[in-house]
């Protein structure tokens, strides 16, 4: 939206959070003719209809006692453990062990924030935050917790020599270092990932974030989550864009289908993520019926301790008529398993969801009789996938 008049006459009733275009240039507009008194009433109409029709349920969340705000925040601590990415732990560097480790310090002034999210439509107003450092201080054990924030940067070398282990957050880079990225988006580490031990990519976790970052540093938790983007080794791997351009066009590829179509090799594959325990997939099958792509595939918790993982559905189409990335994701299931433990794991993909656009009939159209090719694995990186044609 970056229009008045064009936003308006197409049926763009609110402008939120900021007012950049309605307010007083829409207000101008209607003086001038540009937008019509019609046109607002509508919009009103449509915006006064919605409230009217959820009237009900946002007066039974305004009754006191309405809301069990015990149960939500237990889902946000649930939700910010199940979401946190191990995605590097050189020598099992994660997770600490207080026994051994009786010396954490850490650094970065993120560490001690509330950061819940970006500002705008996403912003939200929790009643409390749990910061990293405070998670970590908090956390039950007997080891010594130092906080610096970073305003020297020989400071942070003095403290991290006389450290067992140092925790990062969104910071600099030393030996047997722990960083934990806090953002919405991709984080290009390229300048640094090599001189640390471990990384976790903590996103946004929400007002419960510093608990949960705590319990999977601490293994209380252990981490499942998979990356919902790709990580590239260095920026030239990346298109370019330009924030400033009124007009910008989106190609056909992107992320990882564009890293496969130019085979470049990734940092971090999408959907990747460790564990403090091990799994393998075996005995991988593939079929199909006149409606549905299947997959089955037998995962195994090989390790010590139970964890989760996240078994990967892609299916490509290299007899279609029409271009197509390599493979895409079209389905996936997470899995809990104890120590040992083995499970039958079957994902669908119905046909339908692999039609194309067809511009010149103006519908989607799926091409039921050709091949397809199904993909099973724990990322979309070429080598962690089992392929068969169906």
């Amino acid at each position: 939206m970056k229009d008045t008049v064009a936003s308006a006459s197409s049926g763009l009733d609110i402008e939120m959070p900021i007012t950049h275009f309605y307010g007083e240039k829409l207000l101008e507009a209607v003086r001038e003719g540009e937008v019509t008194e019609k046109t607002i009433d509508e919009s009103a109409l449509r915006i006064i209809r919605t409230l009217l029709a959820h009237e009900h349920f946002i007066e039974e969340h305004k009754k006191e006692g309405s809301c069990d705000y015990r149960k939500h925040q237990e889902l946000a601590l649930q939700c910010a453990r199940e979401g946190i990415t191990l995605l590097k732990n050189e020598d099992q560097l994660l997770p600490i062990d207080c026994k051994k480790r009786k010396k954490i310090v850490v650094l970065g002034s993120y560490a001690d924030r509330e950061n819940i999210g970006d500002r705008g439509s996403s912003q939200v107003y929790a009643p409390y935050v749990v910061t990293i450092l405070q998670g970590i201080t908090e956390y039950p054990s007997d080891a010594e917790v130092i906080y610096y924030s970073e305003e020297s940067a020989s400071h942070c070398r003095r403290l991290a020599k006389e450290a067992d282990v140092v925790v990062i957050v969104a910071g600099n880079d030393y030996l047997d270092a722990v960083v934990v990225l806090v953002g919405g988006s991709m984080i290009l580490m390229d300048e640094w990932e090599d001189q640390v031990g471990a990384i976790l990519m903590a996103y946004y976790p929400g007002m419960e974030g510093g608990k949960a970052v705590a319990d999977v540093l601490f293994g209380k938790t252990n981490p499942g989550g998979k990356l919902p983007f790709v990580i590239p080794k260095k920026e030239e791997d990346l298109p370019e864009i330009d924030w400033d351009a009124e007009e910008f066009r989106y190609d056909y590829y992107h992320g990882y289908t564009l890293l496969n179509k130019n085979h470049v090799e990734p940092l971090y594959p999408f959907g990747y993520g460790l564990s403090y325990t091990t799994f393998t997939l075996t005995g991988m099958k593939a079929w199909r019926d006149e409606e549905n792509l299947y997959a089955s595939v037998i995962a195994k918790n090989t390790g010590k301790r139970e964890g989760s993982e996240v078994v990967q559905m892609y299916v490509g189409a290299a007899d279609s008529k029409v271009e197509r990335p390599e493979y895409v994701l079209k389905n996936f299931q997470k899995i809990r398993l104890d120590a040992g433990e083995a499970k039958e794991v079957k994902l669908v993909c119905p046909i339908r969801e692999m039609a194309y656009f067809d511009e010149g009939r103006n519908e989607f159209v799926a091409e039921f009789s050709i091949p397809y090719e199904v993909y099973v694995g724990t990322s979309s990186l070429r080598e962690d996938l089992w392929v068969r044609e169906v």
